[in-house]
């Protein structure tokens, strides 16, 4: 299956390189280790056209309002006239690790507005200058991505205020829903477990709108 998968990629690919519809194509990587070296900037621009943002609301604000623009700025103001495409990531992942203490709340009504609120500041901000975002990352995976213990329900929800508030505070960029482990391999070992198809399938089903799943 996989044989058959590469050649397949291999074939497509040079499909879309003979009829010129490959210049249209996103190459990409994260951004993460920019500034620690020249090598690494020009490796990246002989490489990709597109640079994924570290947007992880810990790192990115770790107290309320003192969010931390400098560094992607930089990166913005180094993508742009070399035409390299940025994507943020991102605006939603209950990761513990990775979600603020001081963001902690006792209600879901009160995490989800704090959330959002979160992600209308910062797509308004990027505004013009990000071209996509993760808008909800791994909320298929509730082990791993579910701080606060939410139902399937209100994953939903959450994926669904999300993508609507992105759409709000910049119309122009693309509103990508990012699962993990996209085989579900996960799931075997407990009963019960939402897999990505359960979770991008209920998304359909409450008609949640975004503009293209992500397969990590």
């Amino acid at each position: 299956g996989e044989s058959i998968a590469v050649e397949a990629a291999r074939r497509n690919l040079n499909r879309k390189i003979a009829d010129g519809s490959s210049r249209s194509m996103l190459l990409g990587a994260n951004l993460f280790e920019f500034g620690e070296s020249d090598d690494y900037a020009r490796r990246f621009e002989d490489a990709f056209n597109h640079a994924t943002l570290p947007f992880h609301w810990q790192t990115f604000e770790p107290a309320p309002g003192a969010e931390r623009w400098h560094r992607i700025d930089e990166m913005l103001a180094w993508l742009q006239p070399r035409g390299i495409v940025a994507k943020g990531h991102p605006l939603v992942w209950f990761h513990e690790p990775t979600f603020p203490r001081w963001a902690y709340r006792e209600s879901f009504e009160a995490v989800r507005d704090l959330t959002i609120d979160r992600v209308r500041r910062v797509v308004n901000r990027g505004r013009g200058r990000i071209g996509s975002w993760d808008v909800i990352n791994e909320a298929n995976d509730a082990d791993q991505a579910n701080a606060f213990g939410l139902g399937r329900s209100k994953l939903t929800e959450m994926t669904a205020a999300a993508s609507r508030i992105a759409k709000d505070a910049d119309a122009s960029a693309g509103r990508i829903v990012n699962v993990c482990s996209p085989f579900g391999e996960y799931a075997a070992a407990k009963v019960g477990k939402w897999t990505p198809l359960e979770y991008l399938a209920a998304c359909a089903k409450a008609e949640v709108e975004f503009d293209a799943i992500g397969l990590q």
